[in-house]
C-alpha cells in the first residue's frame, strides 16, 4: 500500500514532466491522457530494468524481475475465481530457504492491473504469502533475461484503475493550484501559451447572439473574428483561448452544449425563454417527515420514456422530465427535438432547476395538444431525441384553458376546440371538474403539497367504500393549483398517514380519516368502583322517605318513628304497667309465630329466584359419527356463560329488601292491634301511636298483609260463633 501511495502522489518532478509535454507542441491535452502519460513515467524505472524468465532451477535475489506465464483460474474472492491465460512481471520481495529440503520459496508481488491484480489483492487481505519456489537441489543455475520487445507490461496499464484514477484527481488538484496551467473543461495548456481575447471581439459576439437568438458554435466565432479555419494549427490554441475566456464571463455567456468545440448563447436570453411560463412559477411547499419512506419504484425508468403531459407544460411548450435523468441531462443546455412523424426539427433548452424541455409551444398549438396526451421520448444521441404523440382518428372535444403569469392562475373558457390526440381517461380533466378546481384558488395561497392533496382528495376523490384517487391524476389536480412534482406526490402519499396504497390497483390511494385523539378518562384515588358500589351509593342518597329502615333498627316493642328533616327520631315511652306488660306477652307470641313462618315465606321467594343461582352440570359429550373425529369436552369448550357477580348480587339486595319490607309489615298489623286493645281496656293511661303516612311496602309485603287480615277476621268470626253457640 506504500508503494500504491507514491505512485498516486503528484511531485514538484511530475509537474516538470507534465511541462515538458506542452513545451513540444501547443495542442490542449486531456487530463486523462496526462495521468495515463505520468504513470507509465512513474513506472519507467522498472521498465529500465532487465527481466528475468522464471525457473524453479535458478536463483533469484531481493528486487529482481520475474517474467512468469500463467494460463489458470486464479482466486480474487472468497467464492470468486476468473480464469487468467497471459504473463505477468512479478518482483521479488522476499526470499524464504530451506535447507533441510534443499530449495528457497520467493515471496513476491505485483504492481500491475487486471485479474492478477485482483488476485494479490485478495491474497494481501486474507494474509496469504505468493511464493513460487526456486533453487531445487541448490542447482544454483543463472536465468535467462527477457527481450524488451515481449515484456507484457508494455501493453497494459503500470497500475491498476483505481491507482490511475486517484492518480488523475490528485493531479487535477495540483494543475489547478499551479499557477503555469489553465483550462477549458478537461483540456490542460500551459499560460503562456494563452491568447489574449480582446472585449471588441466579445461585445460583437453578444450583438450576433442577441439578433439571431441561435446558439454560436467556437469554430464559427473563431472563423469570423480570427480568420483562422479548422485545419490551421494555431486553431486548437485559439479554440482553447476563446473558450476559457468566454467560461469565465459567466454573467453573460453560456456553455449550451460541448458538441462542436462547444456551442455558445446569451445567459439573459437563456432564462427570458421560460420567463412568465407556467412552469416557472413557485413551487408548492413539500413538507418534511421523520424516517420519510421515498417512492419504492417511478413510473419512468428510462429512455423511451412515456410522459402524460399537464396543462403547466403543454401551455409553457415544455416537457418535465423525471428527477432521476436531471444528472445526465443537465450537462447540455440545448437538445434538438425531431418528430418522428413529420420529421420536423425543434431546439429545445433544458433548465434544470425546472427539470424541462422548453421550446415545442409551436407544435403544440399546431396540434391542438390537450392534457393528458401521451408523448413518448427516445435519445438517438447525446443532444438528440425522437418525440411522437398518440393520436387517434375521431375527434376529441377538449377545454379551451388560458394562463395568468401574475396571479399564477389558470382559465377555463366555454369554447370548446377539437384534438386527434390520444388521452388517459383517469388523467384526462373534463371542463366541469376544471370549473370546480379553480374555484379553490383563494384556499391555496398558505397550504402545503399535504393540505392541497387532501383538498383534492375530498373534493374529487372517486367515491367506494372509502375515498381512492390515483397519484398521477391527483399530481395533475394539484398541479393546477400550485407547481410540483411527481415524485414529491408520491412521496407524500408514502409517508401520510391520511392516506393508504390500495392492495388491489398500483398506484391508488385510499384516503382514511384520522379519528381526533380522545380525553383520557381520569380515575380518582378513590381506586375503581364497581356498578354495586354505584347501586349502593345511589341508594344511600335516595330520600329518608323512600327508603327503607335497615334490618334490626326497629324494635317490636317501639315501632313508631317519624322522619323530619332526614333524621330519624325515636319515640320513648313510659315505663308500663301489669297490665300492659299482659298486652305485650300477648304481642311477643304473636310476633314469634309470624316469624316462625316467615322463613317459609322466604324460600318460596328463594324458589321463585332459584334458576339465577343454579349450577349447571356440564353435559356428557357425545361420540363423533365420523370416524378420526375428536369430539371435544365441555372443560375443552370453555365454560358456559352464566350470571354474574353483578347480577347474583342484585338479586340478593332484592331478597333481603322483601324479608325487610315483610317484617315491616307484620309490626305494622301488631301496631293497630296494640292499639285497638289498649283504647278498649284504658284510653287514659296509653296513648296509641298513629302513623301519620302509610309505609310504602312492595307487592310481596301486600300479599302478605292481606293473608294476614284474612286470618284474623276468620279467627273473630269463629269466637263469635263459640259464644252464640254458648249462649
Amino acid at each position: 500500500m506504500e508503494k500504491e501511495n507514491e505512485n498516486t502522489t503528484i511531485t514538484k518532478d511530475d509537474l516538470q514532466f507534465i511541462k515538458g509535454i506542452f513545451g513540444k507542441n501547443k495542442t490542449p491535452v486531456s487530463h486523462q491522457e496526462l495521468a495515463t502519460r505520468l504513470a507509465f513515467e512513474k513506472n519507467s524505472s522498472q521498465m529500465n530494468q532487465e527481466v528475468k524468465i522464471y525457473d524453479s532451477r535458478c536463483r533469484y535475489e531481493i528486487g529482481d524481475l520475474i517474467y512468469k506465464p500463467y494460463d489458470e483460474p486464479l482466486l480474487i474472492s472468497s467464492k470468486g475465481v476468473e480464469p487468467f491465460h497471459g504473463a505477468v512481471v512479478l518482483k521479488v520481495v522476499n526470499i524464504i530457504k530451506y535447507e533441510a529440503f534443499q530449495y528457497e520459496m520467493l515471496e513476491v508481488d505485483y504492481s500491475g492491473g487486471g485479474t492478477f491484480r485482483k488476485h494479490i489483492e485478495y491474497m494481501k487481505k486474507t494474509k496469504t504469502q505468493v511464493l513460487l519456489p526456486s533453487n531445487q537441489d541448490n542447482q544454483c543455475v543463472n536465468a535467462k533475461v527477457l527481450e524488451k520487445e515481449d515484456d507484457p507490461r508494455l501493453h497494459e496499464l503500470p497500475m491498476p484503475e483505481k491507482d490511475l484514477k486517484s492518480l488523475e484527481k490528485n493531479l487535477v488538484h495540483e494543475l489547478t493550484r499551479s499557477k503555469d496551467f489553465f483550462n477549458w473543461n478537461e483540456f490542460w495548456q500551459l499560460k503562456k501559451n494563452r491568447l489574449i481575447i480582446s472585449d471588441e471581439i466579445m461585445n460583437s459576439l453578444q450583438t450576433k447572439l442577441s439578433e439571431t437568438k441561435k446558439s454560436c458554435s467556437s469554430s464559427e466565432i473563431i472563423s469570423q473574428a480570427f480568420g483562422i479555419s479548422p485545419d490551421s494549427d494555431l486553431y486548437e490554441i485559439y479554440w482553447i483561448s476563446q473558450n476559457h475566456a468566454l467560461s469565465k464571463q459567466k454573467k453573460r455567456f453560456i456553455l449550451v452544449s460541448p458538441e462542436d468545440r462547444g456551442k455558445w448563447h446569451l445567459k439573459e436570453l437563456i432564462d427570458s425563454f421560460i420567463k412568465d411560463l407556467p412552469l416557472n412559477a413557485k413551487k408548492a411547499k413539500v413538507p418534511s417527515f421523520e424516517d420519510g419512506i421515498k417512492p419504492e419504484t417511478s413510473p419512468y425508468e428510462g429512455f423511451p420514456l412515456k410522459l402524460y403531459l399537464s396543462w403547466r407544460e403543454i401551455l409553457s411548450g415544455g416537457v418535465v422530465v423525471p428527477k432521476n435523468m436531471n444528472r445526465e441531462l443537465s450537462h447540455i443546455r440545448e437538445y434538438i427535438f425531431k418528430n418522428s412523424d413529420s420529421k420536423k426539427e425543434y431546439t429545445v433548452y433544458y433548465y434544470p432547476t425546472s427539470l424541462a424541455f422548453i421550446g415545442l409551444k409551436e407544435f403544440y398549438e399546431s396540434n391542438n395538444v390537450p392534457q393528458g396526451a401521451s408523448l413518448t421520448l427516445k435519445r438517438t444521441g447525446p443532444s438528440k431525441f425522437f418525440f411522437s404523440l398518440k393520436t387517434i382518428k375521431k375527434k376529441l372535444e377538449v377545454p379551451k384553458v388560458t394562463y395568468d403569469p401574475v396571479k399564477d392562475e389558470f382559465k377555463v373558457h366555454d369554447e370548446t376546440d377539437f384534438s386527434y390526440c390520444s388521452t388517459n381517461k383517469i388523467i384526462f380533466l373534463e371542463k366541469e371538474t376544471l370549473k370546480q378546481l379553480f374555484t379553490f384558488y383563494k384556499q391555496r395561497k398558505k397550504l402545503d403539497l399535504k393540505e392541497l392533496l387532501l383538498l383534492v382528495m375530498k373534493n374529487f376523490g372517486y367515491e367506494g367504500n372509502e375515498l381512492f384517487l390515483h397519484s398521477l391524476r391527483a399530481f395533475h389536480l394539484v398541479d393546477l393549483l400550485k407547481r410540483t412534482f411527481y415524485e414529491d406526490v408520491e412521496y407524500i402519499f408514502r409517508n401520510s398517514s391520511e392516506f393508504m396504497p390500495s392492495e388491489k390497483k398500483k398506484g391508488v390511494y385510499i384516503y382514511q380519516e384520522t379519528a381526533p385523539a380522545e380525553e383520557e378518562d381520569i380515575i380518582p384515588d378513590e381506586g375503581l368502583k364497581t356498578p354495586f358500589d354505584e347501586k349502593e351509593k345511589k341508594k344511600k342518597t335516595l330520600s329518608p322517605k323512600s327508603r327503607l329502615p335497615e334490618i334490626g333498627t326497629i324494635e317490636g316493642d317501639f315501632p313508631g318513628t317519624e322522619a323530619e328533616e332526614g333524621k330519624l327520631q325515636i319515640v320513648e315511652a313510659a315505663a308500663p304497667s301489669a297490665e300492659k306488660k299482659a298486652v305485650i306477652r300477648k304481642i311477643a307470641v304473636k310476633a314469634e309465630e309470624i316469624s316462625a313462618a316467615a322463613p317459609e315465606i322466604v324460600k318460596e321467594k328463594e324458589k321463585i329466584k332459584a334458576p339465577a343461582l343454579e349450577i349447571i352440570k356440564p353435559k356428557k359429550p357425545k361420540e363423533g359419527k365420523k370416524k378420526g373425529r375428536k369430539v371435544k369436552l365441555e372443560s375443552e369448550r370453555g365454560p358456559k356463560r352464566r350470571k354474574g357477580v353483578k347480577k347474583i348480587r342484585e338479586e340478593q339486595i332484592k331478597l333481603e329488601e322483601s324479608e325487610m319490607e315483610a317484617l315491616f309489615a307484620i309490626k305494622t298489623v301488631d301496631k293497630k292491634e296494640f292499639t285497638e286493645t289498649k283504647s278498649e281496656e284504658k284510653k287514659a293511661d296509653y296513648k296509641a301511636f298513629v302513623q301519620k303516612e302509610e309505609p310504602k311496602t312492595g307487592m310481596f309485603a301486600a300479599k302478605l298483609k292481606t293473608a294476614l287480615t284474612k286470618s284474623k277476621k276468620e279467627q273473630a268470626e269463629k269466637k263469635a260463633t263459640k259464644r252464640r253457640r254458648k249462649r
